[in-house]
């Protein structure tokens, strides 16, 4: 049984496939679905994870990391507590957690254990990203690990779970729009007779997701606040009173560009230990400004891949969105303006490329023929994809 990993910047989340129904894993902590890509190392070297970590950072948040994919196969190493780690270490860590839960729960139904992971990586992963996420998953404690590019995974669960055979177009063209927590891809898929091909190579930016969003919104709180916040929210500043400041502020950031998902205008008191509270607004159209010059970005990067493809807006006939900053209202309405094409978001766009993760693992075991892989994780303009209409 293959376990569907997808290990995100700021979120992870895992599922498999059972008597043909997608099971996503647990967390254990919480009643969600994801665990937050967090690690915790208590002093005497104990490595806690997700939402376990990010109850204790208060404690010593030097001890703490999150945000690590976007440094794997950095040269130098974090400092956690007493010990010196590298992203892909943490990594590793993450996966297990996934790991362990999916067996948790397999056992439980009498199933035996997971120890193959098909993981998903961004599609403009080099190739020595890829081979350490290949890595990681094998130092996790699986026996086969085979990589997928996340928009590809995004676009055989909704091919499965949102298109019946006989409702696909002969030769549709779809724009996978994955904008998750810390990168952006793009890819484009075709129909041609049974199976799907990519159009042409993906295309994506590596530092372009929900928390970059978040940094906006901290820029701004730091622009308006008084000089004793600020003080604590310099980056220059390293003690442990500003290291957690900054943490909770982040936080308080992310859960502030969620409200603004449902209001058009948000007011919150700042509260730390150390300083007076503080009263934040902040209105949509303002966010909506902020965010602009990256999602500005990634429309670029889609008029370059349907230019690289040979083809024409017109010839598109949908663009799907998946990740969880696909839920900031702004995205979909600046795809739909700018491409002029239909767009669907998936439900739980944040759980769309871990289930896709799944169903190809699934059908591995059931149609090994099926697929035609190059390079781990990534397919050539013109390979067969996956052959979705005989399951």
């Amino acid at each position: 049984m293959w376990l569907g990993i997808d290990f995100g910047t700021s979120l992870s989340s895992a599922a498999f496939v059972i008597n043909e129904a997608i099971r996503l894993v647990k967390d254990p902590n919480q009643l969600g679905f994801s665990i937050p890509s967090s690690i915790y190392i208590t002093e005497s070297g104990e490595i806690r994870v997700g939402h376990v970590a990010e109850d204790l950072r208060q404690l010593n948040p030097s001890f703490y990391r999150r945000e690590f994919k976007r440094d794997l196969g950095t040269k130098t190493p974090y400092t956690l507590g007493n010990k010196q780690i590298y992203p892909e270490e943490l990594a590793v860590q993450i996966i297990r957690e996934l790991k362990n839960e999916a067996n948790e729960m397999i056992q439980g139904m009498g199933l035996g254990v997971i120890d193959k992971a098909v993981i998903t990586v961004p599609a403009t992963y080099q190739s020595y990203k890829k081979q350490l996420m290949e890595e990681a998953g094998k130092n996790a404690g699986f026996q086969q690990v085979e990589l997928l590019d996340e928009p590809i995974a995004a676009a055989i669960y909704y091919t499965k779970n949102y298109k019946k055979p006989t409702e696909i177009n002969p030769e549709e063209i779809i724009l996978v729009y994955d904008l998750g927590g810390g990168t952006f891809d793009a890819t484009l898929i075709q129909k041609q007779k049974d199976i799907y091909v990519t159009l042409s190579t993906p295309v994506g930016l590596a530092h372009c997701g929900g928390i970059d969003f978040d940094r906006k919104i901290f820029e701004d709180v730091y622009n308006q606040c008084n000089p004793q916040l600020q003080a604590l929210l310099n980056r220059r500043n390293q003690t442990s009173d500003a290291e957690l400041s900054r943490l909770l502020i982040s936080d308080f950031c992310r859960d502030f560009k969620h409200q603004l998902g449902d209001k058009l205008q948000h007011e919150k008191l700042v509260i730390l230990p150390s300083v007076s509270p503080v009263k934040y607004s902040l209105d949509r159209d303002s966010f909506n400004r902020m965010i602009y010059p990256l999602i500005a970005e990634t429309i670029e990067q889609c008029h370059r891949l349907v230019q690289n493809a040979g083809i024409k807006w017109e010839q598109v006939d949908q663009v799907l969105l998946v990740g969880g900053s696909c839920r900031i209202p702004y995205v979909k309405s600046v795809v739909e303006t700018e491409f002029k094409r239909p767009v669907f978001r998936v439900d739980d766009p944040e759980l769309a490329v871990c289930q896709g993760a799944a169903i190809y693992g699934a059908d591995l075991d059931e149609k090994p023929s099926s697929v035609e892989n190059t390079t781990p994780g990534f397919y050539e303009p013109g390979k067969d994809i996956w052959d979705w209409d005989n399951k």
